[in-house]
């Protein structure tokens, strides 16, 4: 049984398609998959999955104050209100409380033998701790927790989150963190048992990955894509790539380049309106949100993820790699175990515009420099990231109670 929560479907939740999608451990397991339910999460997972699929999908309808002002046109001031009041509920773990016994019926029902959480960071989804706890007290053998992004430090007065910590590290047989990076955060900031927390980075399933070379998206010829994919959110920097196109206006357009922003999110109608003001309309493109990322990936030239905060291990990344991308990106979390900075891409500090703007800058007057850095990036991905040796681990980690 695999569970997430998650507000719309991004790249941490190929985590959930790389499980269910397996060939492997579908012939090992019966799969389920219980998600919270959100319009748009469950709109764009379809989209993914496709009409076809077979898999056991069930919503869990577990409703939060900040569901219905999410992605709305109410006043900010009403937004705010209702945010601040999941925040209480969330310190008290009000949620929580509600939550388990609920989870508890949806589990025993169903009487899995191992329960997978895709959680974001830590503590993440409420939800998703009141699952792990469930799970437990449905006595399922095996629980395991996805961290898909950094651990936050536990404030001195919050009480409530050092006992339920203090629960769990007792009841998730095993953490998976993508990097090094967030393993180590997570230890050190929530207290977590080290041994408990195994690396396993995220991988791409290369089967529908490819699967929609057959029609690409036009790319008119001589023009140079500068590409960015993911949730248009603060924490991606797209603002910084938005910037650096400003710097890099006139070179842009003497080498008839254009950045194409794949995705959509809360921040897309800002982010448009930061174009319209440098105006910039016809050299940055806003595609809105594609199941299909591959239909673009194969048409850029150089792949750019200016994220500024909150990231791990960037599933886009890996994907850009294998699509034989050069990347700019930041130093942050796991970036630097996927990126080889000057071999496959480079690396940045986060939020330098200036910076940013002088590594495309290098990237598009170089063509030579472009193919070397994809090809390389592409080794490095089949020699350090493969998909089966990847979901390799993952299943030994399902059928064994301790590590080897």
């Amino acid at each position: 049984m695999v569970y997430s929560d998650c507000y719309t479907f991004s790249g941490s939740e190929n985590v959930v398609l790389n499980i269910l999608l397996n060939r492997s451990l579908q012939e090992e397991y019966e799969m389920y998959f219980i998600y919270r339910y959100s319009k748009n999460y469950e709109t764009k997972l379809r989209m993914v999955l496709g009409s076809s699929c077979q898999i056991i999908m069930q919503p869990l309808y577990l409703t939060r104050f900040s569901d219905v002002f999410y992605n709305s046109n109410y006043p900010e001031i009403i937004k705010k209100i209702f945010f601040n009041i999941d925040r209480i509920f969330d310190f008290f773990l009000i949620y929580f409380i509600v939550w388990v016994p609920f989870c508890v019926g949806k589990i025993k029902k169903l009487r899995p033998h191992v329960v997978h959480i895709n959680n974001g960071g830590y503590p993440g989804a409420s939800s998703c701790l009141a699952f792990a706890l469930a799970a437990k007290h449905s006595n399922v053998p095996k629980i395991i927790m996805h961290v898909n992004n950094l651990a936050y430090k536990r404030k001195w007065y919050d009480l409530p989150h050092y006992f339920l910590d203090r629960c769990l590290q007792k009841d998730i047989n095993f953490f998976i963190t993508g990097s090094e990076a967030a393993r180590m955060q997570l230890h050190e900031k929530r207290g977590f048992d080290f041994d408990k927390i195994v690396n396993i980075n995220n991988t791409v399933l290369q089967d529908k990955f490819s699967a929609t070379t057959e029609s690409l998206i036009q790319k008119p010829e001589r023009e140079l894509w500068i590409g960015f994919v993911g949730l248009l959110t603060e924490r991606k920097g797209v603002s910084s790539l938005i910037e650096a196109a400003v710097i890099l206006k006139s070179e842009l357009q003497k080498r008839s380049a254009k950045v194409i922003i794949v995705g959509d999110g809360e921040q897309e109608e800002e982010l448009k309106r930061l174009v319209k003001e440098k105006h910039l309309n016809d050299l940055v493109i806003f595609t809105g949100f594609t199941a299909e990322v591959y239909k673009y990936l194969c048409q850029f030239d150089m792949f750019v993820l200016p994220s500024i905060s909150n990231e791990d291990f960037p599933y886009v990344l890996l994907e850009a790699m294998l699509s034989q991308k050069p990347v700019v990106s930041t130093k942050l979390a796991g970036i630097p175990e996927i990126v080889s900075n000057g071999e496959t891409g480079y690396i940045i500090t986060p939020g330098n515009v200036l910076e940013l703007s002088e590594k495309i800058e290098i990237l598009i007057s170089d063509s030579d420099l472009r193919l070397r850095m994809g090809k390389k990036g592409y080794e490095r991905y089949h020699s350090l990231f493969s998909y089966e040796e990847t979901m390799d681990k993952l299943k030994k980690l399902y059928s064994c109670p301790t590590l080897v």
